[in-house]
């Protein structure tokens, strides 16, 4: 076979070009820009290159329907969306990405268009010719151009301008799946990619005489690789004083040298073919796990700190995965300090492997934890059994421990303990019944039966003493020691339950609301940038501040923050399950009835949110409705089937229920006649004494509401419910965005 120093394929990935675009022909205004946009991460993208060999070995290891990588016996590296997110820092929304037709938005596309096609050369030319003030076309068109130059690139240096579709509306970029999108794309062209290689292999061994003919390929290929790296386990003695930058996102701080060395240490040199490499199994845990999430908006904040240690040190040990090594580490911690006894050993192999099956039925941690207790009580309770099989002594017939009687027949050797046990008036069972059993044929004699028998009532008696003095009946009456209880008026509301603030959270408030944080002069026309982010909802400190101060109005954006983290927090309750609407569907609403047509947004929203949130399925459905600048809870009790509306001031009414029931109609999901329910306004709930409290009330009204019966608070709780709030919402995990970072960055 003819060889050749060439490698068999060609990546085209063009992040050098477009880092080298953005650096050196695009204005500093254009490139401000472009850094508050979902995709300004992509502008700063590490010029590197990934070795053909490395790549050519993780993309033909990779099973693209299962979206993993696979080699022997090593563990698999799952590709997930999140990794994508982790490599370039797109945007990872819920809805499926637009794609445009051919016949879709012509005159949009031929913006893009120089003739037939649309170039990438021409598209930088758009790009640097625009006016340095149209924020959507530099958008867009960087966006267009970071698809072809890194995420959905081809062979052809064109752009894919089917992905205008979802760039229509450039405030909603942020809501596609971009990261599912990107990663789908990724192993159609790992699928591709193989199928070449595979006609090219047979090509050349037929034609052996043939000079290698290259094929070429497009795709976002490296980030694999990317990742692939970052899961090696490298040893210390090998790494050779090179340092790892695990910072996200990753395509920032990859470099060349991450490469060539992975290549030199994971490189299987037992072995004549130079591309052959697997040596090193995947790391128990990634080296970014723990950093935290990054925020889209903009790329400067909440970037995580560079984590400079190779992958391998301080990470965890992995969960034992068979029952061999969950009895090897039961066995090796300090719970068992003594092995089983001698005689016992045949009992516990057997009821171990007993146990191990039932339990082996569902492979997870949690099973796999009580595979090795079961193993571990087992064997305390075996030795304890043969302890004091050595020191008591036993009669046949009645035996008396502790002051207890025990009924204990005559034994048959052969029938076993078939008649049962009975433990100080506790019924017999059968479980206990097979254990004991088993004793007496695995000990040879009623002796150490009588024993165990003893032990296990012993501990059946003390349950019952516990229980016993822990009950509040007739048998504590004996007790000298009794306070007078007050009696419990039943027709009173119960009260809401008060969180105190610690420390952290006081200060906080102090530093960032009390004592509001100077930011630049903005220019006319600017926006403050966002120091809130917690699902698609963003806010900034002007208006979190504003609204948390002592006396201070709700803005909609932070009840808008709050809502979505009402949200997730409620996303998987198992008791009342509670939905709020965001004030934009709330808006959506708020029309005469007699007008009301559901639009495509409004239906769209609610879609949404059945599919995320399966809001259908709600006990109670909130909305938040502004009226005449004062916040009202209006809400569906699906359980009840009526409507509740809270107004800390005021009794109101409201269009918004009668629109939803006129949305939901036409939807079908509900089956319900929201129409037909009664509005029932409660007796008693709190109202507020102030004139600007409103929004917080709204908000204790959606946590104590059950449904049935409102749970009370007073007015004095408000101002430290306005701290929890507020550490609430500026703490992570809740808000995506490390809010004293970007505060601090808007400094003057």
């Amino acid at each position: 076979m003819a060889t050749s120093s060439k490698p068999p394929f060609l990546i085209r990935f063009g992040g050098k070009r477009l880092r080298k675009f953005v650096d050196n022909e695009l204005s500093a205004a254009k490139r401000d820009v472009i850094a508050t946009s979902c995709f300004a991460d992509l502008a700063r993208i590490s010029r590197f290159h990934v070795p053909e060999e490395l790549l050519e070995w993780v993309v033909m290891n990779i099973d693209p329907k299962l979206r993993e990588y696979r080699h022997k016996v090593s563990k698999p590296i799952v590709f997930t969306r999140d990794m994508m997110m982790k490599v370039f820092n797109v945007p990872s929304g819920d809805k499926p990405v637009e794609r445009l037709k051919n016949t879709d938005h012509t005159e949009l596309r031929n913006m893009y268009r120089d003739g037939e096609r649309a170039p990438i050369a021409y598209l930088e030319k758009l790009l640097h010719d625009c006016a340095d003030d149209d924020v959507v076309m530099i958008n867009r068109s960087f966006a267009l151009l970071a698809f072809a130059s890194v995420l959905f690139l081809g062979t052809n240096n064109m752009v894919p301008l089917d992905y205008l579709g979802s760039l229509l509306d450039m405030d909603r970029v942020r809501e596609y799946a971009w990261d599912e999108t990107i990663l789908a794309y990724c192993m159609d062209q790992v699928a591709e990619f193989q199928e070449k290689r595979r006609l090219q292999k047979e090509f050349m061994k037929q034609n052996p005489s043939e000079r290698l003919k290259q094929f070429s390929i497009g795709s976002c290929l490296p980030a694999l690789v990317i990742f692939y790296v970052d899961n090696l386990d490298f040893p210390v003695e090998q790494v050779h004083g090179h340092v790892f930058d695990y910072s996200l996102p990753r395509a920032l701080h990859v470099c060349n040298a991450d490469f060539e060395l992975a290549m030199a240490i994971d490189r299987n040199k037992k072995t004549l073919e130079l591309s052959v490499f697997g040596k090193r199994h995947p790391a128990p845990q990634l080296p970014h796990v723990a950093q935290s999430h990054i925020a889209p908006n903009p790329p400067h904040v909440a970037q995580a700190q560079p984590v400079l240690q190779p992958p391998h040190v301080a990470q965890a040990q992995p969960a034992p995965q068979t029952f061999a090594e969950v009895d090897a580490s039961v066995n090796g911690s300090e719970a068992f300090v003594e092995p089983v006894p001698t005689e016992f050993n045949a009992l516990y192999e057997k009821h171990k492997a007993m146990f191990k099956r039932e339990v082996n039925a569902a492979l997870s941690p949690f099973g796999l934890m009580v595979q090795g207790i079961q193993c571990n009580w087992m064997a305390l309770l075996l030795k304890d059994v043969s302890d004091a099989s050595r020191n008591d002594s036993v009669q046949e017939g009645t035996n008396e421990s502790n002051g207890i009687n025990f009924d204990v027949p005559n034994l048959d050797p052969e029938a076993g303990f078939r008649a049962g046990v009975s433990m100080g008036g506790v019924g017999s069972s059968p479980a206990a019944a097979a254990i004991i059993e088993e004793a007496s044929v695995g000990i040879g004699g009623a002796n150490n039966l009588d024993v165990a028998s003893d032990l296990i009532a012993a501990e059946f008696h003390q349950v019952e003493k516990t229980i016993d003095e822990l009950t509040s009946g007739p048998s504590t009456h004996k007790k000298r020691t009794r306070h007078k209880r007050v009696a419990v008026d039943f027709d009173s509301s119960p009260k809401m339950k008060k969180v105190k603030v610690n420390a952290d959270a006081d200060a906080l408030y102090t530093k960032y609301v009390l004592h509001k944080q100077k930011t630049k002069k903005l220019k006319e026309g600017e926006s403050h940038s966002p120091c809130f982010k917690i699902g698609g909802f963003f806010s900034s400190y002007e208006n979190w501040q504003a609204s948390l101060r002592p006396r201070g109005d709700l803005d909609n954006e932070v009840m808008a923050l709050y809502i979505e983290h009402f949200n997730l927090s409620h996303k998987s309750s198992r008791k009342c399950k509670k939905y709020a609407f965001s004030c934009l569907m709330s808006d959506l609403l708020s029309v005469n009835p007699a007008r009301f047509l559901p639009s495509i947004n409004c239906l769209r929203e609610f879609n949404r949110v059945c599919d995320d949130f399966k809001a259908h399925k709600s006990d109670l459905l909130y909305f938040t409705i502004v009226k005449d600048h004062h916040w009202i809870l209006c809400t569906i009790n699906m359980l009840h089937k009526k409507i509740n509306i809270f107004d800390s001031m005021k009794s109101s009414k409201t269009s918004e229920i009668a629109n939803f029931a006129t949305l939901v109609k036409q939807t079908k999901i509900i089956k319900l006649d929201i129409a037909s329910f009664p509005c029932v306004n409660l007796d008693e709930y709190p109202h507020q004494k102030t004139n600007f409290d409103c929004g917080f009330f709204v908000i204790l009204y959606m946590e104590n509401f059950d449904g049935n019966i409102m749970k009370m608070f007073g007015q004095d709780y408000i101002p430290i419910f306005r701290k929890i709030v507020a550490a609430t919402l500026f703490n992570k995990p809740t808000n995506e965005i490390d809010a004293a970072v970007a505060i601090a960055e808007q400094a003057p």
